[in-house]
């Protein structure tokens, strides 16, 4: 159930993640969990990764071959940046971005009221620092090796599983169109007995 997908959660990321608020302010927004009722129902897939800024910085800028990159031009990186989690702002870009009703082929439609995101596309995640800070947001880390592999599951559950790999200290969480919510980690305990390198937990979303 949610409690106990939250308690693995919890258990399994690092000390100092672990006693912030970020990753349940995170999971409530995933869950739907206070979500507007303009925007409520079943919203689309997403990628949601947090990371301390030190493993994204040094995975990001100290890596060959790795480049950082936009899918919309800096739009929702602009809406979000300077922003809490937990502000009305950071969740009304949040709750557009993932509406399946503002959007047309995955861009925002040609109406949206910003036009300075219109016909730009739907794709990327965010990522934020474990103090919650907006990183980047519609991003993608290209270049990220897939030293594991997760069959049947698109693009983002590929980056989800990349970047918990690769980001040290990172909790990704990749919600699927279907509802299904799951969240990835680096094991702690990886090496001991057999143990594997990463962990997941999935659970089915009502929203």
């Amino acid at each position: 159930d949610a409690g106990e997908f939250r308690q693995n959660v919890f258990d399994n990321s690092s000390p100092a993640l672990s006693k912030v608020k970020t990753l349940t302010i995170v999971m409530d927004m995933l869950f739907g969990i206070n979500r507007s009722p303009e925007f409520g129902g079943r919203f689309g897939g997403c990628l949601f990764v947090v990371v301390p800024s030190r493993s994204f910085n040094r995975a990001v800028y100290d890596q060959a071959g790795r480049t950082l990159r936009t899918c919309d031009n800096n739009y929702m990186t602009d809406r979000v940046k300077n922003v809490g989690l937990e502000s009305a702002v950071f969740k009304k870009a949040f709750e557009q971005f993932t509406n399946h009703e503002l959007e047309t082929n995955d861009k925002w439609p040609l109406h949206f009221e910003d036009e300075k995101a219109r016909g730009k596309p739907k794709d990327g995640g965010f990522f934020v620092t474990r103090s919650g800070k907006p990183i980047k947001a519609a991003a993608k880390i290209l270049g990220l090796p897939s030293r594991f592999k997760w069959p049947n599951v698109g693009t983002k559950h590929e980056a989800a599983l990349a970047c918990a790999a690769e980001l040290p200290g990172s909790v990704a969480f990749v919600k699927s169109e279907s509802g299904w919510l799951s969240c990835i980690v680096r094991n702690p305990n990886a090496g001991l007995g057999g143990e594997p390198a990463v962990l997941c937990w999935k659970i089915q979303c009502s929203v």
